[in-house]
């Protein structure tokens, strides 16, 4: 019999996976929260993922660069992986990813500037500069 906790967590990760990347939502473990039964554990962090996309005074592009700014505050590279391919995704260019960084790592330190630029290279050297 489907288990509908299971069936809804599976279709926030498909939508994850949809809009960062599978290769990230593994890495940060998402899938994981499913295969061992911890997906109540995990559903907060989800579910808060959908209601502020959901809100909609501030564009996904802006929503994006503060969840980066977060991210980075946490040193939580998966994180600022994969909201930097959504901020991509949502028109971000070069020049505004590598500001809200720098702002980001003035304010949070040193460590956090370099975990968020070794955590996002890759994907900014896609950008025009």
């Amino acid at each position: 019999m489907d288990n509908p906790k299971n069936n809804r967590a599976e279709e926030i990760l498909k939508e994850m996976c949809k809009h960062y990347g599978e290769d990230l939502v593994k890495e940060a473990g998402h899938d994981l929260s499913i295969e061992f039964g911890l997906e109540d554990l995990d559903a907060p962090f989800s579910s808060a993922g959908k209601i502020i996309f959901e809100w909609n005074n501030l564009d996904r592009k802006t929503k994006e660069f503060i969840i980066i700014a977060c991210n980075i505050c946490q040193m939580y590279s998966v994180g600022i992986n994969a909201h930097v391919r959504g901020a991509i995704k949502a028109g971000a260019t070069r020049g505004e990813l590598v500001e809200v960084i720098g702002i980001a790592g003035l304010i949070a330190g040193t460590p956090n500037l370099l975990t968020a630029l070794k955590a996002c290279a890759p994907e900014l050297r896609t950008l025009k500069k």
